[in-house]
């Protein structure tokens, strides 16, 4: 900001007669306006007022983010105090702009002075102007200094008031987010306590509830004992059992009422077999008895030398369903008309007679000579047989039935006497007699005394082959030939295969399990019967439970016959048995008779052909 400074009129008076005068107003005026006495050449004083100078007064400091209301408030009391020491400035750049301007006007009055005036006066007025100049541009940058130290002082103790209101807003504003945190804690703790007490409750409640239902499970669990336990009992009874002779049954109500209900079915099959036979049996007419040794001596021709071949059981399974189909085809006379339709007399007489000479040969062939494959020959006869047409699907319940009414070891299932011991002598004499004739012991007439049982040893023999024979019938599948009718194959299982599972051949694991949950091992009838059962069937065993049916030899050798190696059985039998299992070689090599054995023809099926 530049100030030109006016010339000032200094009146009309000499030189000589004034020289002093004007010579101190000179000096009067350069010491006055602060003009340096020197400046001859110029007639303006320059004032540093340029914008960039008065922004550094005037400009007002960067604003700051308020925190809070009272943040604001001192932001808009610093701009006050801003604006006022802007104004301040301004005024005193103003009189000092003022000064200089008269100044100015002074020097170049001065100069004008100085002009008529001889040399030597102008240089010391000139002189004393630079002088009186340089002591006013001093007393100016003296004034301008303290009013920097004034402005800075300001903004010093703006800055310090602003940092104090700015610790109290910071202060104030941590306060706050304390209690906020302490609020927000509290209710957190809250909302624990609160979920914790729900989830006590919660827990109290279901604790409560689940008491509630496991004594409710064990009430219907006890009721439903009791009342498996009622069943179970109700068929026991229906065995009719000699008195004081129990059946080993499953500890499981469900396994034993299954295993009871089994046996009575096949008592009732036999039953009804063996009532609508009769009928036949017993006429008396010519043609009729004719008839019947026609049966019996085709069914002989059958089972008669039959052979360990393919073709042969091929042959024979043909030829006995072609017997049985005759026998269906024969018309019921109406003197022979039966309650069961189902069972015509004729052909309830033939498969009767058929069952019986089966058994012949199992306690014969099987038996006595030792020969455990025909045992598969003739299951093989009996089931290809049973498949050639759907009526002839009882044929193998049927055998079923008479070999469980002739040995409830082939169920299988033990009986036992449960004498009192108070019970006298003949008590206990009868109530034995009773056990022997239910487990299937047959009367000698010719025994000592008028009669007696026959030896325990040719019993336990026959039980081995009728268990080697009921193994047999159920490892062998029912398979057709090649040649069958599509329609053959949809042959419903037999019955015993619908107590075991869908597969026949399953039903060796369930008879082993059963039997080994229900059998002592303290008797040799029970020790025969595992033993011929498992060598018939151990080979088709491993083949479908390979790692499941090691547990299962493991338990025969360890579990179930080292508890009872002392305990009354023949040393024989447990020998026999324990080397047996121990061999392994059932795992790998089929029995004999098995199918995977089977000749393909032999020499009698090219002589009869």
């Amino acid at each position: 900001m530049r100030v030109h400074g006016a010339r000032l009129g200094l009146g009309t008076h000499t030189h000589a007669a004034h020289e002093g005068e004007r010579e101190s107003l000179r000096l009067i005026a350069c010491s006055r306006w602060g003009l340096d006495e020197s400046d001859d050449d110029d007639d303006s004083v320059t004032i540093d007022s340029s914008p960039a100078r008065l922004e550094s007064f005037a400009s007002p400091p960067p604003p700051r983010h308020a925190m809070c209301a009272q943040l604001a408030v001192s932001r808009y009391a610093e701009k006050q105090a801003r604006e006022a020491i802007e104004d301040e400035v301004g005024r005193l750049w103003d009189a000092e702009a003022m000064a200089a301007s008269r100044s100015a006007q002074i020097a170049r009055e001065a100069k004008l002075v100085a002009q008529s005036e001889t040399e030597s006066d102008v240089n010391e007025a000139i002189q004393a102007a630079s002088a009186a100049s340089a002591a006013a541009k001093q007393r100016h940058a003296q004034r301008e200094a303290q009013n920097m130290a004034v402005v800075r002082q300001r903004e010093e103790e703006a800055r310090r008031r602003q940092a104090e209101k700015d610790a109290v807003a910071a202060a104030n504003a941590a306060a706050a987010a304390d209690a906020a945190l302490a609020q927000e804690r509290e209710r957190q703790e809250r909302e624990r306590l609160r979920a914790q007490a729900e989830a006590e409750e919660a827990r109290a409640k279901a604790a409560a509830d689940a008491e509630a239902a496991k004594a409710a499970q064990k009430a219907a669990a006890e009721a439903a004992t009791r009342s498996s336990a009622a069943d179970v009992d109700a068929l026991v009874e229906q065995l009719r059992l000699p008195a004081h002779v129990k059946p080993h049954i499953p500890t499981s109500h469900a396994s034993a009422a299954k295993l009871l209900r089994e046996v009575l079915a096949y008592r009732s099959l036999r039953s009804s077999l063996m009532n609508a036979a009769e009928l036949y049996a017993n006429d008396t007419d010519a043609a009729v008895k004719k008839e019947r040794r026609g049966f019996e001596k085709q069914i002989n021709v059958v089972l008669v030398s039959a052979s360990a071949s393919q073709t042969d059981i091929m042959w024979k399974a043909d030829k006995l369903a072609k017997i049985l189909l005759q026998t269906l085809a024969t018309p019921t006379r109406p003197a022979h008309v039966v309650a069961s339709a189902q069972h015509p007399e004729v052909f309830a007489y033939a498969l009767t007679s058929l069952c019986n000479k089966i058994m012949k040969q199992v306690d014969g062939q099987v038996r006595d000579s030792n020969d455990m494959s025909h045992a598969f020959v003739l299951a093989y006869i009996l089931r290809i047989a049973s498949t050639k047409e759907p009526r002839l699907a009882i044929v193998v319940p049927a055998i079923m039935a008479t070999l469980t009414g002739l040995c409830m070891h082939a169920i299988p299932m033990h009986l036992s006497l449960k004498v009192p011991k108070s019970a006298t002598e003949e008590v206990k004499a009868k109530a034995k007699d009773g056990l022997l004739r239910a487990l299937g012991y047959e009367w000698d007439e010719q025994g000592e005394g008028g009669g007696s049982f026959e030896p325990t040893d040719s019993f336990v023999q026959k039980v081995a082959a009728r268990c080697a024979f009921a193994a047999a019938l159920l490892s062998t599948p029912s398979f057709l030939p090649p040649n069958a009718p599509a329609d053959l194959h949809n042959v419903p299982e037999p019955l015993h295969t619908i107590h075991f599972g869908a597969s026949s051949r399953g039903a060796l694991w369930c008879w082993l399990a059963r039997a080994l949950n229900t059998f002592p091992g303290n008797t040799d009838a029970t020790l025969f019967a595992i033993d011929a059962f498992v060598r018939k069937a151990a080979y088709d065993v491993s083949r479908l439970y390979p790692r499941q049916s090691m547990k299962l030899w493991y338990c025969i050798d360890n579990a179930w016959v080292s508890d009872e190696e002392n305990s009354g059985a023949s040393s024989g039998a447990l020998l026999r048995l324990r080397a047996f299992m121990r061999s392994g070689d059932f795992k790998t090599t089929a029995p004999e008779g098995h199918e995977s054995r089977l000749a393909v023809e032999d020499a009698s099926s090219t002589i009869r052909a």
